[in-house]
């Protein structure tokens, strides 16, 4: 897994810095995407192993973007929201979710859960880029190692 690559989209960067740590003492490397309730187009490493969407106040934009990591990518996506109602959950494993995770969850169940993904998942190759659509007219975009 030292190869590994994750595509942490959110619309809370500092939570998704925080995942992203946790994740690099794991030797899982992060691009970190803020999006927001509007829809815009910018540029994404193309490859990554695994993508998340840490979603605090955009449900409904979350799942937008599940619809479109889908169909860019067949990486596992895992989806963490506070949303527990088993229509929203429904919904999200429709548009493509692989997995969907109620908020707040524990470190070691957050970080069993990706490596149990990225075992089923091959080391993303670098260096490509991919447009997709997020919600903020200049979205912050920070990589971790």
């Amino acid at each position: 897994m030292p190869h590994a690559v994750m595509l942490i989209l959110a619309d809370n960067v500092e939570t998704a810095q925080i995942r992203a740590s946790i994740l690099k003492h794991r030797l899982i490397a992060s691009t970190i995407v803020r999006y927001g309730p509007q829809v815009n187009r910018i540029m994404l490493p193309k490859r990554y192993s695994m993508a998340l969407i840490d979603s605090h106040y955009h449900s409904d934009a979350a799942l937008a973007l599940v619809r479109q990591l889908r169909s860019e990518c067949a990486g596992p996506i895992m989806l963490l929201t506070h949303e527990n109602s088993v229509t929203y959950h429904l919904d999200a494993y429709a548009a493509g979710v692989d997995d969907c995770v109620v908020k707040p969850v524990s470190e070691l169940i957050f970080l069993a859960k990706i490596a149990a993904w990225l075992r089923q998942t091959p080391v993303a190759p670098s260096g490509e880029v991919s447009a997709i659509t997020t919600g903020e007219t200049s979205p912050s975009v920070t990589a971790g190692s």
